[in-house]
């Protein structure tokens, strides 16, 4: 395309000149020349848009395969350590193994301290680990809330890396007995989840987190959903 646009434009110049050299260009014949200079520049514009047009699609950068093998290859590092809950505790003990490894509710990690909430699905297999801290006023939100919830995600960094970040909520953004989730990782069947959340109630608010089994919650969102509609079907044979 370049070759035949740099022809296009040479011979019509090639072509003109020769016309004067001979003697052979009159005035109207200047004029001429003129019109071919234009229509030749046209052309030439005319021809770059379409090759450029023509062009682009081949020199899109190609689809990078290194970030789906990074994926690939993150899901496989983190595959060795996907059943661990938290210490000795694991995905799918039951409450009296778990209460002999955890016999205590609270525990410190790294500066600050939590309360662990094991939740068993109904084979009586733990499934999510919640963690929290005490219930605190407004007055609270911008120090002990979210020192707590940096202090958890400092440590769980430090064998995770970072971690994905939703950014830091508003207080005008917490709802009664919503949950705003800051700090996610994606462990392959595993995942970590810090946020905050205000009681229902309202007006009182906790640092929360969540280490669960995908697989595991859900089974256990499938069966509980089941279960509402079931209700709901029942309820509704009786208007």
């Amino acid at each position: 395309m370049v070759y035949f646009i740099v022809t296009l434009i040479v011979t019509s110049f090639v072509f003109v000149g020769s016309l004067a050299r001979e003697g052979k260009v009159n005035q109207r014949k200047a004029n001429w020349r003129k019109e071919i200079i234009l229509s030749a520049t046209l052309s030439f514009i005319a021809c770059v848009v379409v090759y450029f047009q023509i062009s682009t699609p081949d020199q899109l950068p190609e689809k990078d395969e290194n970030l789906e093998s990074s994926a690939v290859d993150k899901d496989t590092l983190y595959r060795s350590t996907s059943h661990i809950v938290y210490d000795k505790i694991t995905f799918g003990i039951d409450e009296q193994d778990y209460e002999k490894l955890m016999p205590t509710m609270h525990h410190d990690i790294g500066k600050r301290n939590y309360t662990l909430r094991p939740h068993y699905n109904n084979d009586g297999k733990l499934y999510l680990l919640l963690i929290d801290n005490h219930p605190q006023t407004a007055n609270f939100i911008e120090t002990d809330l979210y020192a707590d919830a940096d202090n958890l995600m400092r440590v769980i960094s430090q064998k995770y890396g970072p971690p994905n970040d939703e950014g830091r909520p508003s207080f005008f953004d917490f709802k009664p007995g919503n949950i705003l989730w800051q700090y996610s990782w994606n462990l392959y069947t595993k995942r970590i989840l810090i946020g905050y959340k205000e009681e229902d109630t309202g007006s009182r608010y906790n640092m929360i987190a969540m280490i669960y089994d995908v697989n595991m919650k859900a089974s256990v969102d499938s069966m509980r959903n089941q279960i509402d509609k079931d209700k709901t079907i029942k309820d509704s044979e009786k208007f």
